[in-house]
């Protein structure tokens, strides 16, 4: 598990930078437009529109705190329906994916996730979503569909988890040679994992016997 805490704290840190410098790079960024278009209503309307969307955000994380699920789809659904395709929308979506995959809708997670990787302009939540989908697609049983989606480069701080879910996938498949080489650059960035180490060594270990 504690790749998944590690990814889990990378999401977190995400988060974080992103509530504290999201209001202002938005503002930036639709400042920097309005004056390329020269249109003051556009920006007006850019501005409301994400502030809207930290709103919708934020009642989203606190329904999911409190356990109401059904009214986090809501307001996530919301979200998206607006025509928003920023970095509001993109967590959104991963939150939406996560509670899907709780509720075993597979296919609907997984559409959340694709979204996210096709439009999140933060390689973090990228990264995020591109390790997610192809942990879902694992579990359905498309092997060869999730080491593709890993062959992309994932931002920093991801390295790691990319290959030591290489590593599940390849010893999984039998593949003792590239599961063991790909949780050996898993090690590289991240050796103070001790289950990683230990699924390295049983592979070593099973090889000597």
């Amino acid at each position: 598990m504690e790749g998944y805490v590690s990814e889990e704290q990378q999401v977190e840190a995400i988060k974080k930078w992103w509530k504290e410098n999201g209001v202002a790079v938005v503002s930036g960024v639709v400042l920097g437009l309005g004056i390329l278009f020269g249109g003051r209503a556009w920006f007006d309307y850019k501005q409301v529109q994400a502030e809207n969307s930290s709103m919708t955000y934020s009642l989203m994380l606190q329904a999911v705190e409190v356990g109401k699920q059904d009214e986090a789809v809501q307001l996530g659904t919301a979200l998206l329906a607006d025509g928003n395709s920023g970095e509001y929308a993109a967590m959104a979506s991963l939150m939406l994916a996560r509670i899907e995959v709780e509720r075993g809708a597979l296919e609907k997670a997984q559409a959340h996730l694709q979204w996210v990787n096709d439009n999140a302009s933060l390689t973090g939540l990228s990264s995020v979503a591109t390790l997610r989908l192809a942990r879902l697609l694992y579990m359905q049983g498309d092997s060869d569909a999730a080491l593709a989606k890993l062959e992309t480069v994932p931002s920093e701080g991801f390295a790691s988890a990319y290959s030591e879910l290489k590593g599940d996938i390849y010893a999984a498949k039998g593949e003792a040679d590239k599961a063991r080489a790909a949780y050996s650059i898993a090690l590289a960035t991240n050796g103070t994992s001790s289950f990683l180490q230990m699924k390295h060594d049983d592979l070593a270990a099973g090889d000597a016997k």
